[in-house]
């Protein structure tokens, strides 16, 4: 079954969902439904990661484990859904470089291209 579009492909705009089925007693109902969760604004793989901590029961050491990630790339993806959510203000123009910088370098640690010293030098740098 094919997920729920949040907005048109087309325009941009909302969706208002005008059709529901029910197969089990095959009725439809017919109306202006709009569909409201801010859940429909995480991407399928921040879903995933959310659904990951509540099975860990947010904890960051099972999800290490779980997800073969760093504490630091764990708190990253959790900061983004927290701003994804709409739960905190995104920071200003310029943190938001220095913020995508350093995630970078994190990411980058993560595969295994750069060591956690080469990562410090290079944080220290842009700091």
């Amino acid at each position: 079954m094919r997920t729920l579009p949040t907005h048109c492909p087309f325009t941009g705009g909302p969706i208002i969902v005008t059709e529901l089925y029910s197969p089990e007693g095959d009725i439809t109902i017919n109306g202006r439904f709009q569909v409201q969760s801010p859940f429909l604004a995480l991407t399928p793989d921040q879903i995933e990661f959310v659904l990951t901590f509540i099975q860990c029961e947010g904890k960051f050491n099972r999800m290490q484990e779980e997800l073969s990630l760093s504490y630091p790339t764990l708190r990253s993806r959790l900061k983004d859904i927290i701003l994804a959510l709409g739960l905190k203000e995104p920071p200003a123009a310029e943190e938001y470089e220095t913020i995508q910088d350093r995630r970078s370098i994190l990411d980058q640690i993560d595969q295994g291209h750069l060591s956690v010293s080469e990562a410090l030098d290079a944080m220290r740098v842009e700091a």
